[in-house]
């Protein structure tokens, strides 16, 4: 892993956020030295609240490991960072990213499934730092996004950025008008509207999210109910087969997509497409959290901080110091606090677009993580949909089996992740 030494930090005095208090030099003969792990895509924002220094704290001392972009070398290190997080060790600080079911990118993760490392004890729980922070009580953060972050009602996570889903379609367009997925596929396969017909073929994408959370793991039971994802899946070929003689329609005025990828979509109106039980939610993307074997999990939770608080940018506009970190770390993801959304955005969206973006994200009811399970389901409806498209003769019922086979093994998989 490369590392990278940042000997300096923020002065208490003039951010909320910050530590202690800036002490004079030799005051103290021990630095508190902090290891931070984050993912090289998040290596320019890391290093950059290092450049946020108003002063000096000559006793924090923060070591920055990043993970190799090697495929084969990124998992060595994660194995053994996994062994000496087992054992007790590690680093103070995680600054993550999960993988969405509908990348290409198969990066191995060091948390493969965040809500068992809540269960084991390897973080640190973050609340009575929470509560003496002003931030949550002042913020635009989208609280309901902490849910994902919590067990046994305790924060141990910190969720940077989500992303999710949304329909577009022009201001004179037909929108969905159902409460769920499912209705949103009635609706299109009775739809006399080509254009939307063939744009709802893309809700395959969503097929990862027809039911979460699909596991609690506190009450240890599956929340997934695999017949009705069978219904569901089945609804959608009964709809891809009513429209795959349809002709192909070039620049369809409706979309769907995830809400980071929307930035093409000028002058139109954009929905939360639900899931099954009619419920708007987003995936955690980015995220943080402190190590239970900390030294130091006070400072560990403010530098976690940096990352979020809004006083960054009003001591940006006093001081004019250049480039800082702007309230998130995610450049793909949507910011977890609308201030963000906004400040990431201004410079490559239209106000309009923007104000869209942050109504979709006001809708949003709660996250979840995405784990294997989920891009598995997402991968067996884009096979069927290859199969279906594909011009070949098809077998309903063969597709059909295909189908409730995945929700089968679906929901055993999560059984086992429950167990684990």
């Amino acid at each position: 892993m490369k590392k990278k030494r940042l000997l300096a930090f923020l002065c208490v005095g003039i951010l909320t956020f910050g530590l202690a208090g800036c002490k004079e030099k030799g005051e103290s003969g021990e630095k508190k030295e902090i290891e931070v792990v984050t993912e090289p895509e998040f290596r320019r924002f890391v290093d950059m609240a290092a450049d946020q220094i108003m002063g000096f704290e000559e006793e924090l001392d923060i070591t920055v490991t990043v993970f190799s972009t090697n495929e084969e070398k990124r998992e060595r290190e994660i194995q053994k960072l996994q062994t000496e997080i087992m054992a007790g060790k590690g680093p103070d600080v995680y600054i993550l990213d999960t993988v969405m079911e509908n990348e290409s990118s198969s990066d191995a993760a060091l948390f493969t499934n965040p809500y068992k490392t809540m269960q084991s004890g390897v973080l640190a729980s973050l609340d009575k730092y929470m509560k003496e922070d002003s931030y949550w009580e002042d913020s635009t953060y989208k609280k309901e996004l902490l849910e994902a972050g919590q067990y046994e009602k305790r924060q141990y996570i910190i969720p940077f950025s989500c992303d999710y889903f949304v329909f577009c379609e022009s201001a004179n367009g037909e929108q969905m008008t159902g409460t769920t997925v499912e209705e949103w596929i009635e609706q299109a396969e009775s739809s006399q509207n080509q254009e939307l017909r063939q744009a709802m073929q893309a809700i395959s994408i969503t097929a990862g999210r027809w039911f979460v959370p699909a596991v609690d793991y506190e009450a240890q039971e599956v929340l997934f109910e695999k017949d009705r994802w069978t219904e569901l899946a089945e609804a959608y070929i009964s709809l891809l087969e009513q429209t795959r003689e349809d002709p192909w329609i070039e620049n369809n005025p409706y979309e769907i997509s995830n809400i980071s990828h929307v930035l093409g979509t000028e002058n139109k109106q954009m929905q939360v497409i639900p899931d099954q039980n009619g419920k708007k939610l987003a995936a955690v993307k980015a995220y943080g959290a402190v190590s239970m074997s900390s030294s130091y999990k006070k400072e560990a939770y403010q530098f976690l901080m940096l990352f979020l608080n809004d006083t960054l940018e009003v001591e940006r506009e006093k001081i004019d110091f250049g480039t800082m970190v702007r309230g998130y770390i995610d450049s793909e993801g949507i910011p977890a606090q609308k201030s963000a959304i906004q400040t990431q955005l201004e410079n490559s969206a239209s106000p309009e677009l923007i104000d869209g973006i942050c109504n979709t994200f006001s809708e949003i009811e709660g996250a979840y993580f995405v784990t294997q399970v989920e891009r598995d389901l997402y991968s067996t409806v884009g096979n069927l949909q290859s199969q279906i498209i594909g011009g070949e003769p098809i077998d309903e019922s063969q597709l059909q089996q295909e189908a409730a086979a995945a929700s089968e093994k679906a929901w055993k998989d999560y059984r086992t992740q429950m167990a684990e």
